[in-house]
């Protein structure tokens, strides 16, 4: 699509430039932000991008001028989200919702002071160029983060720059990188930004009851902590909605493989056996956020066995990320296959680069399996991230680590508890 190639080349030039820095504007850094101003001539960013433009090039290196440009370069992405959304949906027969947001609250004084902080240290920031850090400009914030990492409301921003700030130390000086991730860092840069300005707001919220059909489940993990984010098809009598459940849980590195799923059975049982065998749940009372989330706070009422890998989707309803989440990067749409035949009359490849250990299947698997269960995602292209696959009989994905988790005879998860209730007593 040329609108979302011509976006991405302007993304890129403002990435340059960050990564250059804007206390080193020459000739050729002025030039890609004229055309990135010029890109947003008679849109409602035109004439705050345009004077932003005009100021750094004058040397007013400010932060609300800065702010100008990580808003322009977040309606980039946004834009090319919307009309890569609208190209697959077309495709996959789903209709696009969008997301309503509830106005944001209003921050008190001491969250703003620390918000204020952590915008100081990113215009630092962009000033010395991500490809120009040392540990004596990164390492500032570490002592800002402890006051926003204690304030909830600040949960989201303390997130972002805690990941942000830890990688930067990690590459640092990111002068040594060979091929510093720009795109990378310049997303991060621009999301906490805009993020120091405001709270977040949020998506609303209705109670709903329906059938749920259990279409697979997205495993993601590090050392200490693990989600799973179980994607589905919740009929609420006529209207079928694509929906997704995260349920997450504090781990430690010796409970891995299958055991996971001892972890995360006692917050929702009926889910996690819902992927372990295909079937349909009678929910009641759950609450839905505008932006598809099923938040597992009602009633499962009963169950009825169903095929997740015949499920058809089309006229299924996809709520479009939430405003702040507008990026190609966090489309996630499911979608149902017959086989890598299929994937590949479709023009799709396999991304197994998303795919944790911990899911219980291959690249082999996932290229013989007869039916897949996947998400389309897009990285300068399309492909499928598989959540399940099936050939014959047969079951990969989640089916098969869950069975192997009620087998294991020794327990890790089961040990610590012991060990843990010991101390206790002691």
């Amino acid at each position: 699509m040329s609108g979302v190639d011509a976006a991405a080349a302007l993304t890129a030039g403002l990435d340059a430039v960050l990564g250059d820095g804007f206390a080193r504007l020459g000739s050729k850094q002025v030039d890609a932000l004229d055309e990135l101003a010029s890109a947003f001539a008679g849109t409602p960013l035109g004439s705050t991008v345009r004077a932003a433009v005009d100021a750094l090039a004058a040397g007013e290196l400010l932060a609300h001028h800065l702010t100008a440009l990580a808003a322009a370069r977040a309606s980039l992405e946004g834009a090319r989200a919307d009309a890569l959304l609208a190209e697959v949906a077309g495709s996959q027969g789903l209709v696009v919702a969008p997301t309503e947001v509830a106005r944001a609250p209003e921050a008190d004084p001491e969250a703003l002071i620390r918000m204020e902080s952590a915008r100081q240290w990113l215009v630092e920031v962009a000033l010395a160029g991500l490809s120009q850090l040392d540990n004596a400009t990164i390492v500032p914030i570490v002592g800002t983060l402890e006051g926003i990492q204690a304030r909830p409301e600040l949960a989201g921003l303390a997130a972002l720059l805690t990941g942000f700030a830890g990688e930067l130390l990690d590459h640092a000086p990111t002068s040594s990188v060979a091929d510093p991730p720009l795109r990378r860092w310049s997303d991060l840069w621009a999301r906490c930004l805009l993020a120091t300005w405001s709270l977040p707001e949020r998506p609303t919220t209705r109670s709903v009851s329906g059938q749920l059909t259990v279409l697979g489940a997205d495993i993601r993990h590090h050392d200490h902590l693990l989600s799973v984010v179980v994607h589905g098809l919740l009929d609420e009598g006529g209207t079928r909605r694509l929906v997704r459940t995260t349920l997450s849980a504090w781990k430690v590195d010796a409970i891995a493989g299958p055991e996971i799923w001892n972890l995360l059975r006692p917050l929702a049982p009926e889910l996690v056996d819902g992927l372990a065998k295909g079937v349909c749940l009678a929910v009641d009372g759950m609450t839905l956020t505008s932006a598809g989330d099923l938040i597992w706070d009602g009633k499962v009422m009963g169950s009825a066995a169903a095929d997740p890998f015949a499920t058809s989707l089309e006229g299924a309803v996809l709520a479009a990320p939430a405003p702040r989440d507008r990026h190609p990067l966090q489309l996630a749409i499911p979608a149902v296959f017959a086989g890598t035949s299929a994937l590949e009359a479709a023009g799709l490849t396999v991304d197994m680069g998303r795919v944790s250990p911990y899911s219980d299947y291959d690249a082999d698997e996932v290229a013989s399996s007869d039916a897949i269960v996947g998400l389309l995602r897009f990285d300068e292209g399309w492909s499928v991230q598989p959540l399940a696959g099936r050939k014959g009989k047969k079951q990969f994905g989640p089916a098969e680590g869950i069975a192997k988790a009620a087998k294991v005879k020794k327990p890790a998860l089961g040990i610590l508890r012991e060990r843990a209730s010991r101390l206790l007593r002691a």
